[in-house]
């Protein structure tokens, strides 16, 4: 995407230069119960499934025209799942979480993936050929302990990965399952039924054990936030999927009232939590599965209602839809903070992301999901996948790369299927859509810490602040990234493959979490602490000066001996200057400075770091009489790293010489002459 630099901050920006506030602040907005009460919302649920705004599986003519062109697409990609061979999901897959870590999901979404296309298939044909899989599915699904994953099944009583029949584990896999089957339940029960009643009747006992009854009486699920505490992407993800198995299948008008009134509640807790500037924490390719899913929420519980129920006008709405596009550096690349990759992100649809942009009337994000998808569809391989699919670099999908597909949307684990029937709805508009996103010259989160500034010399500088307890956690207080004609230059590296060690009481021993493996200092030799407690202060942005500063000493613990850190980023017309300003109360060790890269690195010219990365060259500038450079090449063997950064990324390791108390370092960035 072309870069034209204009000074557009989000409405957030007008607290420029206000300090954070604390880590784990909570605002009682309630913008779903504060504005509508449980009495309201049971005369305005429209009941009986009437609220759907998709034909009966009767209707062919209405198939035919929601599926148009794509019909014959989505035959063909159910016809590979004709003769497909069901996968068990065995004891040991959940065993082996406990053994050694490894979280086997293989089986559980090529199954789900295996549903989803035959649904869709035999929607979009309707000539019952897909029938006799599909019922297989939902026995297969039936007759599985659990819909979870192995990861999560810990959240059951015994606190064991193997699930227990009678304890039913309500998570994201769970979730997912159900919307997915609840559709499959909607549109086919009535199919089902003239080949024997007893396959609804089993999809819908499955369906109320294993979701609308843990729902409404387990409150044990720490992402429901009944009993409080942190917030994160599971609440939004859930709470949408469990409000679309309410609407879709319980028929109990009592039961249907509470748990579309429970959802509204935990719904809500995000909404408070979460800051009020707008951005995500948790990364941006954990966008879509946080703000996107309250999008989701959202607009099923407006179809629900047939409108009465809307805050899409809500500043904080608007607000957080604006963060997906302003943390986009083009290319495929994302700002990516904590857990989030810094490329990928499937998740991150521009169908859904469109949806968002119309429901609340923002040129911004409409503009930003057009050129998203042009994007997308011209980075193709250069191929469709034998399905009339395109496929695309960089997908981290299964089979044929089904689950990247444009036209019309992302099917995300394939069973996020309502979600993939509203982007048919609006696949042509989207295609319409005059590419017309344009990055703005600065955007300033003063609640989370983000700062995002561009030049025009195609320079992208993302740096924060923030604490080192938020959603998906990486202790870099202070890091930054800095891109040049969208090629990351001072990168981070996101995680690996998710194992039990990521979320147990280890996960600050894995390398990528660490800060000395950000762009970050080490002081006095020490390392920053994970914890709400560390963290930055005095936060501020100077837009005239395009300046971002923050003392981000509090990241670090006693032994560090640091009374102040206070580190500045200043983006000039043609480079990036990074001073740190520091003063300690003792100093036992020299000081380090890190910087995170990748590609060729050269580092034998005193006072220079070569970089060559995707065809760009670059260079870090630094004070030869105050530093010693050394270089770490850390092997990438996991593909959620080598899938974006090649083979190997590589730390720059500037040692001080000196031992001073005080002191200022100056780092330049900038690209190679």
């Amino acid at each position: 995407m072309k870069r034209i630099r204009i000074i557009v901050f989000s409405a957030a920006v007008l607290l420029a230069c206000i300090q954070a506030i604390t880590a784990y602040a909570y605002t009682e907005r309630n913008l779903l119960t504060g504005k509508y009460s449980k009495e309201d919302v049971g005369q305005m649920l429209i009941r009986n499934q009437k609220w759907v705004p998709y034909p009966d599986y009767s209707d062919r003519s209405g198939w035919d025209a929601l599926f148009g062109d794509l019909k014959g697409t989505y035959v063909k990609l159910g016809e590979q799942y004709l003769d497909y061979d069901w996968k068990v999901l065995k004891a040991t897959d959940f065993l082996e979480y406990e053994r050694s870590g490894a979280r086997i999901e293989g089986p559980w979404r090529q199954n789900a993936q295996a549903v989803a296309f035959l649904l869709m298939a035999e929607l979009a044909e309707g000539k019952g050929r897909f029938l006799d899989q599909l019922i297989n599915g939902v026995y297969v699904f039936a007759e599985t302990t659990t819909w979870s994953w192995s990861a999560h099944t810990g959240r059951q009583k015994s606190h064991r990965a193997i699930q227990a029949w009678d304890d039913p584990v309500f998570d994201l896999a769970a979730g997912m399952a159900a919307n997915l089957f609840s559709c499959v339940y909607h549109f086919m029960h009535e199919e089902f039924d003239k080949v024997d009643p007893e396959i609804s009747r089993r999809l819908r006992h499955e369906l109320k054990v294993r979701i609308l009854d843990p729902f409404l009486f387990n409150d044990s699920f720490s992402w429901m936030n009944r009993k409080g505490g942190a917030s994160n992407n599971w609440n939004p993800w859930c709470n949408s999927n469990a409000l679309l198995a309410f609407m879709l299948v319980e028929d109990d008008p009592q039961r249907l009232v509470d748990g579309v009134w429970l959802s509204m509640q935990s719904v809500d807790y995000f909404l408070n939590y979460i800051k009020g500037d707008g951005a995500c924490e948790e990364g941006a390719s954990y966008w879509a599965r946080a703000t996107g899913k309250v999008f989701d929420y959202l607009d099923i519980l407006s179809l629900a209602t047939g409108g009465k129920i809307d805050i899409f006008d809500n500043k904080l709405i608007r607000e957080c839809g604006e963060f997906i596009a302003r943390s986009y550096v083009g290319d495929g690349w994302f700002v990516n903070f904590a857990d989030a990759p810094a490329k990928g992100g499937d998740s991150n649809d521009p169908f859904m992301i469109y949806r968002y942009g119309k429901a609340i009337d923002n040129p911004i994000i409409k503009g930003f999901a057009a050129s998203f998808y042009q994007e997308k569809l011209a980075a193709r391989d250069g191929a469709l996948d034998g399905y009339g699919t395109p496929v695309f670099q960089g997908s981290s999908t299964g089979a044929h790369n089904s689950m990247n597909m444009f036209p019309p949307a992302i099917m995300q684990f394939c069973s996020e299927f309502f979600c993939s029937l509203r982007g048919l709805d609006i696949r042509k508009e989207l295609s319409a859509e005059k590419p017309s996103f344009t990055h703005p010259a600065c955007t300033w989160y003063p609640e989370t810490q983000f700062c995002y500034m561009t030049n025009d010399a195609g320079m992208f500088l993302a740096t924060k602040g923030g604490h080192n307890a938020e959603s998906h956690n990486h202790n870099d207080v202070g890091t930054v990234s800095f891109y040049i004609d969208n090629v990351p230059i001072l990168v981070d590296a996101g995680r690996a493959t998710y194992t039990r060690q990521t979320f147990s009481g280890d996960r600050y021993k894995i390398w990528f979490t660490q800060s000395i493996y950000h762009n970050t200092p080490a002081i006095n030799g020490v390392a920053q602490k994970d914890g709400a407690s560390f963290k930055a202060a005095g936060a501020s942005f100077d837009p005239a000066r395009m300046t971002y500063k923050a003392d981000i000493s509090g990241a670090y613990p006693q032994e560090a001996s640091v009374k102040s850190w206070v580190r500045s980023c200043t983006l000039g017309r043609d480079r990036l200057v990074i001073k740190d300003n520091f003063s300690l109360s003792k100093s036992v060790s020299p000081n380090l400075v890190n910087f995170m890269t990748w590609g060729d690195v050269d580092i034998t010219t005193p006072g220079v770091v070569r970089i060559k990365a995707s065809g760009k060259s670059a260079v870090i500038e630094y004070d030869k009489r105050k530093f010693t450079p050394a270089l770490e090449k850390i092997e990438l063997s996991d593909p959620a790293l080598s899938n974006i950064w090649d083979k190997a990324l590589y730390r720059v390791i500037l040692t001080a010489r000196g031992t001073q108390l005080k002191d200022s370092y100056i780092f330049t960035v900038r690209e190679a002459d």
